[in-house]
Parts: C-alpha cells; structure tokens; sequence
C-alpha cells in the first residue's frame, strides 16, 4: 500500500502531463510536426513493450505441451483456411486513398522514420531514389508502423502490404477461435472461425492492403488479454492489456474509444481485488498516446480531411440525420441477394439471434454476471464496447455499409454478430451437436454462396477508381519506368510507392519553366501522362480526356501506350509524351493556372475528379446501347 500511493499519484501526473502536451502545449501545427518527427519511437517503444510483456505471459511448457496434445489441428486448420480465403480474391487495392496513403506513410517510415507520407521522389545519384516532402496523413500509424518492420526485415517492396495482412490472417482466425473457445468450448471456436469465413468481405479485407484486418486483430488481442488479466491480475498481465488497447487505440480511427473499455475492466479488477497494482509501463501508457492526439489536431490545420466534398452530406461529418439512410443502407447490404454486396446471410441471421438473446440475457443476469465467470465479465464490457464502435457508423456522413468504399465498417459490426452467437448459442441449444450442425451449415454457405461472391467480385464494379490503380500496377510490372516521369493527378503516391518520379498536372502548371526545363535536358528517359477519358460523343463513338477542354492534347504529342474500359462512360489510358508545343504549353498553363484558383474558390464540389459524370439521360442512353451492341 505504501508503494501504490506514490504510484498513484505518479501515474495522475503523467496523465496531466500528457494532456497538457497533447492539448495545449503545441500549436496545431506544431503538434503535427511533433507527431511526424515523434510518431515513429513512441509507436516503438508502445509496441515493443507489448511484445516483450506478451513473451513474459506465454507459459512456453504448457503451450508446447497443448500443441503436441492436439492444438497443432487447430493451428493447422486456421492456416489452410487462411490460405484458402486468400485464393478465393486476387490481392490489390481495395480502398484507394487508405491503402495507397498507408503504404506511403510506411515508405517514408522505412526510409527515414518520419510519419509523413511521400510527396515527391528522384534518381539523384544513379540507381539511389531520394524521397522529398510529404504531408503527415490523417489515418493512425500503427498499421504502416508494422508495414515499415516488415520493409526493413525483407526489403522495401511495395507488395509487402498484402503479405503484412496474409500473415495477420491466421492470427485473427486464431484469436477469433481462441475467445468462443473460452466462452463456449473448443468446437465453439471452430463454429465461430467458419461462420466468419462465410463473409465475403472478410475475404475482400485479408486480399488488400489496408488497415481493417489490423483493427480487428488487435480488439480480439485486447478483449483475451483482459479475460487473462481478470483472471490472473499480476502486473505483467496488466501492462500487457494496457499496452494492446494503447495501440488499438491508434488502428482506426474511432478505436481510440476501446480505452473506456480496457479502463473499465481495470478499475473493475482493483475494485474486486480491494488492490491497485500499478506497474511501470501502465503509469507511462499516457505519454505513449501522445502521437494519436498530436495526429488529431491535423483536423485544424486541414478541415477538408474529413472529405465531405468528395460525397453530399448536409449536417457534418456526424449527425442523427443520417441515421435512417445508414439504417435503409445497412438493411440492403445484409439483405441483398443479387452477389453486388460482400455480405453473408447466414451471418446476418446468427447475428440477429446473437444480438436479440444478448441483450434479454443482459437485461436477466446483470446482477450476476460480472461474479460468475470473469471471461464472460470482460466479454460483456467489450461487447457493449463494440456496440458503439459498430453503432458510430450510421451517424457518419459516409457511413452506407451498401456502399463500396464504407462496407468495411460493418466488419467490427459481423464481428460482434459472431461473438454474440457463440455466447448465446450456447445457452440456446444443449444438444451435443449444436457446434457440429453450425460448422457443417458454414461449409456449405461458404461453398455456395461465399466462394462465387467472392470470385465474381461484383462489388468491383461501382468501384473504378480501385480497379484502375490496381491495372496501373500491372503496368508497372510490365515496364522498366525508373527513370521516366510520370503525370497523374490522381494517383500520385501510387508511382512513387514504386519508387517511380511523378508529378501531378497541377505542380506542373505551377512551375512550367522549370518541366520545360527538365525536358530539354532530357533529365528522364520517357515522359508518360496517365489520363481518365470519357466518350467523345455518344453517337460516334470515339475517346476524349475528361479535361479536354483545357487543351493539353494541343501542347502536348501523346503516343497511346495502354487503355482500359472500367464502363461504358468511363476509361483510363497511358500515353508517352513525344513532343511540347511551347506556345500551346504556355497556352495549357494559363487555362489550367485559371481552374486552380476557380475550384479553390467553389464551395462545393459535387463529385470526385476521379469518376467523371456525364448527363443523366445521354449517359443511360449510352450504357443501353452499348449493351445492348455487345457481340
């Protein structure tokens, strides 16, 4: 008691301490800067501490001894499942901006540390590509935290993001089957890893490159930890399941509110064991958080992050408005029939008995629960946890989970459902085989509905800003372009994640002397131009870029290297630059120097640039045809 006291007190001070400095010492602007040069060591140190205290808790023996005796089936099945998923999908981009963003981030981590993403890049000295300039970026760091060890253990390559969540996989399947094990038994947990395995969205996240699968491995980590700290209160147990929500906290952005969750079970166990325990990493836990708070204030310094001109929103980035759209929105993915959605009937019903039954045993055994079972306790505060996480969505302005870009937020959503099905299923159903009949239901599923969902990819089809940077890396492998210089205004990062130069045809028109300059000392072998086209003309046929109206086709000689129809309406080609009119250069720059500053002034935008639009009637009439003329 003598000690806990001073540590107590410590721990209130450093807590001040880390408000003070992550609110209120630093301008928002320096706080970015802060959390740029920063942002890397305390995500190492969080990180490794985590590590090390996870190495202190495993009972090596035991854990040999429970794999010869038969865990190695489940290790073994989780892995063959894990790869099975894995076929079912090809491995890409799934997310554009996120993904792309994330690997950027990790690029410069690998390279220099810094929590900024990569804004330029040149061969200035042979074969050596120097990176320059990069703003920090508003996604949280711990997902290109781990993609930058992975760069240095293996090498840079810009593929090692799909390899990070092909090895993260397994890991979730197993931790997803190790919390139904501890809650319902070892068939349990393999009723529960089949019934997610049925989700084609969950094939669509472990097949990309962003942070979701992440996000989900590290609330299963923390949801066991807390079941093995409520068991077993010592204090590496507890530095550990402080330290796991720490860096849960910085994988999404709304998994910053599991803290309540992680401090909930906490205070709980003090309060049960009438005994404070306060190990040194859990009084430090705050200053580790410091990189999450300095990153929010990017919010100030650049409001527009919040993208709500890139989709119609009238009432924020969150309000109760949205919420009977999001609900019409949600009922339609769970819903649809039709393989357009990545979604999973079977666990959409599990997940209605799961959510029903929890609450009336809620509702029943609240008084008990938490001097029963302490897995069952831990489980309860999580769940409840999940709800707000999984509920925040239908509040958000792009919260649609029908939506191709916004259906992975409904993957904490479906994981609850499995969760809650195994708590209640148990309770439910006593026969002996009430596990078996789930499992061989989730086979079948996975095979008659999962598999051709996942391999007809129809949620592709609404989605061609992914589908083109995905065809823009088959370019990529196809060409030796190290040496080129690429123009693309919408997929900037994606060419120098690849160690590629590019620039964007905006900084070329704001320093024109100095493009002209490097193409009359032929600094880069090839000069390419990437482009989105639209049709020319609905009843001739024929391609035009979406910005022809500036007149680039008159300054530039362009000799068409690749194109692809993603629709009807909508193209994208590469072309290499072979000759510069300087007058209609100069020409281009005047008109485009012109929608620069009128698109800085418009208020609104109505779409993206990247999925240009075209009449209503014309471009329905359009799509008909071209149908109805396939050969």
């Amino acid at each position: 008691m003598n000690d806990t006291r001073p540590r107590l007190l410590l721990l209130v001070l450093v807590a001040a301490l880390a408000l003070v400095l992550g609110f209120w010492s630093f301008s928002p602007q320096n706080a970015v800067l802060a959390f740029r040069k920063m942002g890397y060591p305390l995500t190492l140190i969080a990180f490794a501490g985590l590590l090390s205290y996870l190495a202190r808790l495993v009972r090596w023996r035991a854990l040999g001894t429970r794999f010869c005796q038969g865990g190695w089936r489940i290790v073994l099945f989780v892995v063959i499942l894990s790869g099975f998923l894995h076929f079912q999908d090809r491995h890409g981009f799934k997310v554009v901006m996120d993904e792309v963003n994330l690997l950027s981030t990790s690029q410069r981590l690998e390279h220099n540390r810094e929590a900024a993403m990569v804004g330029r890049g040149y061969y200035l000295s042979g074969t050596n590509f120097v990176i320059m300039q990069g703003e920090v970026d508003k996604r949280p760091l711990f997902y290109p935290f781990l993609l930058s060890l992975l760069h240095d253990s293996t090498g840079y390559r810009p593929e090692n993001t799909f390899v990070l969540n092909a090895l993260l996989t397994p890991l979730f399947l197993l931790l997803v089957y190790v919390v139904a094990r501890r809650l319902a038994g070892p068939s349990a947990g393999v009723a529960a890893v089949l019934l997610l395995a049925t989700l084609p969205l969950f094939i669509q996240a472990i097949t990309g490159g962003g942070f979701e699968l992440l996000n989900l491995v590290m609330i299963a980590l923390s949801l066991l930890l807390g079941m093995r700290y409520a068991k077993e209160p010592t204090s590496d147990a507890l530095a550990a399941f402080c330290l796991s929500g720490g860096l849960l906290a910085q994988v999404r952005y709304e998994s910053v509110l599991f803290i309540v969750p992680v401090g909930v079970v906490v205070l709980w166990v003090w309060w049960r064991d009438r005994r404070i325990d306060l190990p040194w990493a859990v009084i430090f836990c705050p200053l580790l958080l410091l990189g999450y708070v300095w990153q929010h204030q990017l919010i100030k310094v650049l409001p527009d992050i919040w993208q709500l001109k890139d989709k119609a929103s009238e009432h924020g980035a969150f309000s109760i408005a949205y919420l009977y759209d999001n609900i019409g929105h949600a009922i339609n993915y769970f819903l649809s029939f039709d393989r357009t959605q990545a979604n999973s009937h079977l666990l959409f019903i599990a997940g209605i008995i799961g959510i029903g039954f929890f609450w009336l045993i809620l509702y029943r055994e609240h008084r008990e629960i938490f001097k029963k079972d302490t897995d069952q306790a831990v489980f309860i505060v999580f769940a409840l946890a999940l709800f707000v996480v999984g509920g925040l969505p239908f509040f958000y302005f792009w919260g649609a989970f029908d939506d191709s870009v916004a259906s992975r937020l409904s993957l904490v959503v479906q994981l609850l459902m499995v969760w809650l099905f195994i708590y209640t299923w148990m309770r439910l159903v006593k026969g002996p085989n009430r596990w078996k009949v789930v499992s061989a239901v989730s086979v079948i599923y996975l095979f008659v509905w999962t598999v051709p969902t996942a391999k007809g990819r129809a949620y592709a089809f609404d989605n061609s800003a992914a589908e083109a940077v995905n065809w823009l890396r088959s370019f990529i492998h196809a060409h030796a372009l190290e040496q080129s210089l690429v123009l693309d205004s919408h997929t900037l990062m994606l060419w120098l994640a690849y160690d590629i130069p590019s620039t964007t045809l905006d900084a070329v028109a704001t320093r024109p002397d100095e493009f002209m300059f490097h193409y009359q000392h032929h600094t880069f072998k090839d000069i390419y131009i990437v482009q989105r086209v639209e049709p020319a003309d609905y009843k001739t046929g024929g391609w035009r870029p979406t910005d022809y109206q500036e007149g680039l086709s008159k300054a530039l000689t362009l000799t068409p290297m690749d194109q692809i129809v993603f629709t009807p309406v909508y193209a994208v080609r590469i072309s290499r630059v072979t000759g510069i009119n300087e007058p209609e250069f100069r020409s281009w720059v005047t008109r485009r120097l012109a929608g620069i500053k009128a698109r800085a002034a418009a208020t609104t935008q109505s779409v993206p640039e990247a999925v240009p639009q075209v009449p209503d009637t014309a471009r329905t009439h359009y799509i008909q045809e071209w149908l109805r003329n396939l050969p």
